[in-house]
């Protein structure tokens, strides 16, 4: 729903493309959750988006990010996990410190993972190419 132009009016992308931008929450709500969702309700929605780490940022209109969600990067989509209710309300401080470590290492892994992918991806591209250029040099060398 974020990528499509059509809607840029009521739902988009920021300029930078690391959030989205709810322009008219009215329409929104009405049009737009009863499609991907079965509700209409906004506050529903806002509290999804926060179990799934999104943040709001900015106090004058509804924008959120996640550091997953970029524009045009739908492949992170599969980073963006809901997050685990505790089992006990009143952890201390130090165990949340630890949990926010654990997950940011863990966040860390993943875009090393991602991050060695590509690596791989364009060196098998690097090879190619010097094969194909090996190639073309021999034909030429050849005629």
């Amino acid at each position: 729903m974020v990528e499509d132009p059509n809607t840029n009016s009521i739902i988009c992308w920021s300029p930078s493309g690391t959030s989205f931008v709810i322009w008219d929450h009215i329409r929104f709500s009405f049009h737009f959750l009863p499609k991907y969702f079965k509700h209409t309700n906004m506050s529903s929605f806002t509290c999804q988006l926060n179990n799934y780490g999104f943040k709001k940022i900015g106090h004058q209109k509804l924008e959120y990010e996640n550091y997953w969600f970029l524009e045009g990067k739908k492949y992170l989509l599969t980073n963006i996990k809901r997050r685990h209710k505790s089992l006990k309300k009143d952890i201390n401080q130090e165990t949340n410190y630890y949990f926010g470590v654990e997950e940011e290492l863990r966040s860390q892994r993943d875009i090393k993972d991602t991050l060695k992918s590509e690596i791989e991806k364009l060196k098998e591209r690097r090879d190619d190419m010097a094969n194909g250029i090996a190639s073309l040099k021999e034909y030429l060398e050849n005629s």
